[in-house]
């Protein structure tokens, strides 16, 4: 069940809807880079920050390269296109799922 969650907002993610997108997580969702560094708390903080990401790069698009699935955790190894920067950008993701939705996230 965690990685259909995770999946489904991947899709959300590269079709850049915003409500589709959050409708994953959880309104006490909390995003940090590793180890401890808060970038978002709560769903309103994350809709202003992704809402504008993805209207500002509308060639965005999130490709698995890895995923490996324990128990409520989810760890993808992502590259990232299409965004402003126009480059490839790399990162591993944790997340939790609890209850049926994202509860949490690290960026490694």
């Amino acid at each position: 069940m965690s990685e259909a969650i995770v999946q489904k907002q991947v899709e959300a993610y590269n079709s850049r809807d915003v409500n589709q997108f959050l409708s994953y997580y959880s309104q006490t969702i909390t995003i940090y880079q590793h180890p401890d560094e808060l970038l978002v708390s709560g769903l309103a903080q994350m809709k202003q920050r992704y809402g504008r990401f993805f209207e500002q790069n509308p060639e965005l698009h999130c490709e698995i390269v890895n995923r490996i699935v324990f128990g409520p955790y989810v760890i993808d190894f992502e590259k990232v296109t299409g965004t402003t920067e126009k480059c490839v950008l790399e990162a591993v993701a944790i997340y939790r799922v609890e209850a049926g939705l994202i509860q949490q996230v690290y960026f490694l």
